[in-house]
């Protein structure tokens, strides 16, 4: 499933891979120059792979970036199988990254893995890195002065001063961030702080809610999810219809693939959809008025905003 903080971290890494690295440590970065995906030969494009030059190194090194919300099983395999890619590709291991935002119960993400082959004739061990966010000092990296970090900050190790540190970051970015990247820049905090806190009340941080929901950037972002559903809605709607071969199975079916709709968009921006409210959206049958609740699950500011609309 699609996230808007997917969008928002491959963002921040191709347009400041440079801020990226220095939550690595790394400060001495010459250029760096974010790859295009056809570039490598994977599966599952990676986050991010970064062409970089450090002072001192005649050669560039490669970075190859992925990012996890929380620890999960599905990141080691992404690694490796990027990690050999990039190899066959470029002739050289790149140096694997793994940055997770947010930890998850007793969940952690390995920092190695050994492949083995059937008979065990043959080994390879795959080692990278892995920065768990919320272990890094969020003063240290406001203290770099780099308005490309400070989208992760709200999800760094902020002590007690969670809300204070997200103001700064908004005031930092609007002082200093350029013209063409301030709203962007602002968005990708907005997304990436409601990974760990209550998305509602993050408007507040950012000023005007209609900026963040008007950003032709994060429309793009709600439209695509928007086509993929209307397009899956109606292939279901029509499947439904064939198979009951009447026409009130065909309107049957489009009506369900609507509310089906409505309801995976909903959850998927509020897990704690209630019982009720799915029960209420079941017993919508109007196409149009469907449509405008799928409309609002991708757009209202909190839940309370749609079960109002809905009511």
């Amino acid at each position: 499933m699609t996230h808007e903080y997917d969008k928002s971290t491959k963002w921040l890494i191709q347009h400041h891979g440079d801020s990226v690295l220095r939550l690595l440590g790394i400060d001495d970065v010459v250029s760096c120059r974010a790859l295009q995906p056809e570039q490598i030969a994977l599966r599952r494009i990676p986050d991010g792979f970064l062409e970089v030059v450090r002072r001192g190194r005649a050669q560039p090194l490669y970075y190859l970036l992925e990012v996890a919300s929380r620890p999960e099983d599905r990141v080691e395999g992404q690694l490796t199988d990027g990690a050999m890619a990039s190899y066959l590709q470029h002739g050289v291991l790149p140096e694997a990254v793994c940055i997770v935002l947010h930890p998850h119960g007793r969940k952690w993400v390995p920092e190695a893995v050994d492949l083995v082959s059937p008979e065990g004739r043959t080994r390879c061990r795959m080692q990278w890195t892995v920065l768990e966010l919320w272990s890094v000092s969020a003063e240290a990296l406001l203290a770099t002065g780099d308005v490309g970090i400070l989208p992760w900050v709200p999800l760094a190790d902020v002590g007690g001063a969670g809300a204070e540190l997200i103001e700064r970051c908004c005031r930092l970015i609007e002082e200093a961030a350029p013209d063409r990247e301030r709203e962007s820049l602002l968005i990708a905090t907005a997304l990436l702080a409601g990974l760990r806190y209550d998305k509602a009340e993050m408007f507040r941080f950012f000023g005007d809610r209609k900026m963040i929901i008007e950003s032709p950037w994060l429309k793009e972002i709600f439209e695509e999810e928007r086509q993929k559903a209307r397009e899956l809605g109606l292939q279901e709607g029509r499947q439904e219809g064939l198979q009951e071969g009447r026409q009130e199975g065909r309107q049957e079916g489009r009506q369900e693939g609507r509310q089906e709709l409505v309801i995976r968009q909903l959850k998927r921006r509020f897990p704690d959809v209630s019982e009720e409210t799915v029960a209420a959206l079941r017993n919508v049958h109007d196409e149009a008025r469907l449509d405008e609740l799928f409309d609002l699950a991708a757009d209202c500011p909190d839940l309370e905003a749609f079960e109002r609309q809905l009511g």
